[in-house]
C-alpha cells in the first residue's frame, strides 16, 4: 500500500481498515496527519503515521511514548486517542479526534477582551489537567491549540510530551527531540538542553508567551 511519504492525488484515495484516507493535514519532524474517514461509524478522525524516514529506534520510542501519553488523557479541552497500530510495512500510526477549528491566535484576533480571557482560563484548565496526570506537554503554542467554533479549545500535538516520572530518559530520546520543540514558547531550560527544568514551568513559560 502507497502511503505518507509524499502527498497523493485526491482522486486515489487508500484506505487500510476502516479508514478511508481524504487528505493531509499537517506534516513535520514527527510524523504525517491526514484526515480519514471511519467506514463503519462514518465518522472523521485524524490519522497519524510515522513515515519510513522516521523510523529511528529514538523515533518510534517517541512515537510510542505520545501514545502512551495521549491514552491516559480524558479532558474536554483535549483531543481524544481513538485507535492505534502499525501498518503491514511496519509503519505505526494512531487515530484521534479530527478537531475543526482554527488556531487560537486566530480565533482571539476577532474576540472581545473578555471572550479571550475566557478561552485563556479554559486552556489554563486543561494545562492544570495536564500537570495533574504529571505530564509536561513542552510544544504548547497558539498553532497546537485550536478553537471550535462554539468557543472550545482542543489541545494537540504532544510528540514532545513527557512524563514527570521520565525526567531521568536516556538523551538519546530526550536531545534529538529538543529540535521539535518551538524557541518561541519553549522553556529555556529545555533549550539547553536541561532534563530536569522545574516541574511546572515549561508549560508556564508557554502560557506566559
Amino acid at each position: 500500500m502507497r502511503l505518507v511519504g509524499a502527498p497523493i492525488e485526491s482522486s486515489a484515495i487508500e484506505e487500510f481498515g476502516p479508514y478511508r484516507l481524504q487528505r493531509i493535514l499537517g506534516e513535520g519532524g514527527m510524523g504525517v496527519v491526514w484526515l480519514a474517514r471511519r467506514e463503519d461509524t462514518n465518522t472523521l478522525v485524524a490519522i497519524k503515521f510515522l513515515p519510513h524516514a522516521g523510523l529511528s529506534p529514538a523515533r518510534r520510542e517517541r512515537f510510542a511514548r505520545e501514545i502512551k501519553t495521549l491514552a491516559r488523557l480524558k479532558h474536554p479541552y483535549v483531543a481524544r486517542l481513538y485507535d492505534a497500530g502499525t501498518l503491514p510495512d511496519g509503519t505505526p500510526w494512531f487515530a484521534m479526534e479530527y478537531v475543526e477549528g482554527i488556531h487560537f491566535t486566530a480565533y482571539c484576533r476577532s474576540r472581545p477582551v473578555e471572550e479571550r480571557l475566557r478561552l485563556f482560563r479554559m486552556v489554563c484548565e486543561a494545562v492544570q489537567y495536564l500537570h495533574g496526570q504529571e505530564i509536561i506537554h513542552r510544544d504548547l503554542k497558539p498553532t497546537n491549540i485550536l478553537v471550535e467554533s462554539d468557543g472550545t479549545p482542543r489541545l494537540l500535538d504532544f510528540g514532545v510530551a513527557r512524563e514527570l516520572q521520565d525526567v531521568d530518559e536516556p538523551a538519546a530520546l530526550t536531545r534529538p527531540g529538543l529540535r521539535f520543540l518551538s524557541p518561541a514558547y519553549a522553556a529555556p531550560e529545555w533549550m539547553r538542553g536541561s532534563s530536569r527544568p522545574p516541574m511546572r514551568r515549561p508549560n508556564g513559560c508557554a502560557m506566559e508567551a
